[in-house]
């Protein structure tokens, strides 16, 4: 069997489900509490962190983004910077 049979299966059911709301016989609120694929789905749990761990954690997340921001300005000069010179060159 493949890796992808439950995803199918799922979307079988999610497709049923979805048919069914578009009679409105019922409730579809009602109906879409008694989705079976949502009991079935498993609560992740997340490891709790300390508020100096979340700061560090910010910090070096701005300081990439702010580092990939100058890339790309740099990048977008140089581009513009290339394509004025080529333009001027060709003109001539």
């Amino acid at each position: 069997m493949t890796g992808g049979l439950g995803f199918t299966k799922l979307g079988q059911s999610t497709q049923r489900t979805n048919r069914s709301f578009l009679h409105h016989s019922e409730n579809v609120r009602g109906k879409k509490d008694d989705l079976t694929y949502l009991h079935k789905t498993k609560k992740l749990k997340f490891k709790k962190t300390s508020q100096d761990r979340l700061e560090k954690i910010k910090s070096k997340v701005l300081k990439e983004r702010s580092k990939e921001s100058k890339k790309s300005i740099l990048i977008l000069i140089s581009i513009v910077v290339l394509f004025t010179v080529i333009y001027v060159f060709l003109s001539l």
